[in-house]
């Protein structure tokens, strides 16, 4: 049997259904500016993929 606690919960997940939706739009938005990012740096001329990595380098240890 269907309990008035499992109602509500079967309610609140129906209701989740635009929010799940927008949060995959937004997912697949991200998704596109990383491969255009991606084709974009794969297209620079080797003296600015090198400053790249530099500059990436420099990033990831000031983060530690």
């Amino acid at each position: 049997m269907t309990t008035d606690e499992d109602l509500a919960q079967l309610v609140r997940d129906a209701r989740d259904e635009g929010a799940a939706v927008a949060d995959l739009g937004a997912a697949a938005a991200r998704l596109q500016r990383a491969w255009a990012a991606q084709r974009r740096l794969a297209a620079l001329p080797g003296e600015q993929l090198r400053e790249v990595l530099r500059l990436q380098r420099g990033s990831v240890q000031d983060a530690t």
